[in-house]
């Protein structure tokens, strides 16, 4: 979300396009993490204007994701006839970020390493489609919690057949291939953020302001490796709000 309020306010040509697989998780986890900048400052006029040039879509499987990504173009391109709802955008836009990529596979079996794949490889494709029309340039962020962890198999496994006992309480022997490593050779640059709980501060302090996590994030330059790499840390500080008993998330950079 604040990299796409922090894009849209750079420039009045910039807009974004936010894509996710649940509206309504993503609302609960917003007003979970309450993050202190947005709750002060969201109803700021700049900060209104600049979320206004941000489009969020939600897709819930993968395949309407595809369709959405295949039916994606702006207004200018094709008359009346082309007109999609929420797929016909008013301009091209300058940044796309998807949510949580790897959780329209990790329930489905018949995934595989080539389908989150094939989903980024569309994501590229419809924007260089969108650029081609306007001739500007859109870039492309993923933020996936779940894809350090995913892994899935490089085929589809074979379903059993009427002549073939399945047994309760099986092992899945299908080897499985991480995704992050192959994923990681589409983009540019790819970050990892590391986050561990607990405050150097002291348990005084826990006490008044709530559960702390100290956060680092590497990002590396997938070509130029570890010379490129960039660390941020910071810390995010649950702060008490006076005038109700929750709290809100402070970040403190160092």
């Amino acid at each position: 979300m604040h990299l796409c309020l922090s894009h849209t306010a750079a420039s009045p040509e910039h807009n974004a396009l936010l894509l996710a697989p649940s509206r309504t998780k993503l609302q609960e986890g917003l007003k979970a993490f309450n993050d202190d900048w947005i709750d002060e400052r969201g109803g700021h006029g700049s900060t209104s204007k600049s979320a206004m040039k941000v489009q969020m879509l939600y897709p819930p499987t993968a395949a309407h994701l595809a369709l959405v990504l295949t039916a994606l173009h702006t207004s200018d391109v094709g008359g009346k006839e082309a007109f999609v709802p929420k797929a016909t955008l008013p301009t091209t836009p300058s940044l796309i970020v998807i949510c949580e990529l790897s959780s329209y596979l990790v329930d489905n079996p018949a995934s595989t390493v080539s389908s989150y794949l094939m989903l980024v490889t569309q994501t590229l494709t419809s924007i260089a489609a969108l650029s081609s029309t306007t001739g500007s340039d859109t870039a492309l962020a993923i933020y996936d919690s779940g894809l350090d962890s995913l892994r899935l198999p490089l085929v589809r496994p074979p379903s059993p057949n009427a002549f073939q006992i399945k047994v309760e309480g099986g092992e899945d022997n299908t080897r499985r291939e991480s995704v992050g490593f192959l994923a990681a050779r589409y983009f540019e640059w790819v970050g990892i953020v590391h986050a561990v709980r607990g405050d150097p501060a002291g348990e005084e302090e826990n006490e008044v302001n709530g559960e702390t996590r100290m956060c680092r994030m590497e990002l590396r330059h997938s070509a130029r490796g570890q010379e490129s790499e960039i660390t941020w840390q910071w810390m995010e500080r649950k702060k008490k709000i006076l005038s109700s008993p929750g709290y809100s998330t402070v970040f403190e950079w160092s």
